[in-house]
């Protein structure tokens, strides 16, 4: 979930590199994180809770790899929640998006038990990921406004 383009962010994130101040960019990062932590550990509870026939170690990983990347550059300002495939091991690096079921990754195969001689299984997608999110974005919006009228109101603008 992305607060993308946020006019007041981009007005700070201006203002800031404008007054040079390290400081209170470094706290507003710091701000603009903690605003996320709820819905990260929303996400995180959300996927370890969906159903599982097997130990839950995926859903272990994939809550594990969940993380926040709070950004004020001249591309673009926002705080997102997401899952970085960087986080997961290689040869399960899409398995968050297979899980949510994006497109193309509505459904996966896999050996059963590992064994690739063996019957091969399919598993439909159990999306958790923006339905865990959608409860969250009038909140998240109200705290990021907040943290920006702050930090302005330090820089005087």
């Amino acid at each position: 979930m992305e607060f993308r383009g946020h006019e007041a962010l981009e007005r700070l994130a201006l203002d800031m590199r404008k007054y040079g101040s390290k400081e209170i960019e470094r706290r507003a990062r710091a701000e603009l994180r903690k605003v996320a932590v709820p819905l990260r550990e929303a996400e995180k509870a959300a996927v370890r809770a969906l159903p599982s026939r097997s130990s839950g170690r995926l859903r272990a990983e994939i809550a594990k790899a969940t993380v926040i990347q709070v950004s004020m550059n001249t591309r673009w300002n926002g705080v997102t929640v997401w899952v970085n495939p960087k986080r997961m091991p290689a040869s399960r690096r899409n398995l968050g998006a297979y899980m949510e079921g994006v497109s193309p990754f509505q459904r996966w195969r896999h050996p059963v038990y590992g064994r690739r001689s063996a019957a091969w299984a399919v598993q439909r997608a159990k999306p958790w990921f923006y339905r865990t999110a959608r409860g969250s974005e009038r909140r998240a919006e109200q705290a990021i406004d907040r943290v920006v009228d702050q930090i302005a109101k330090e820089l005087g603008s």
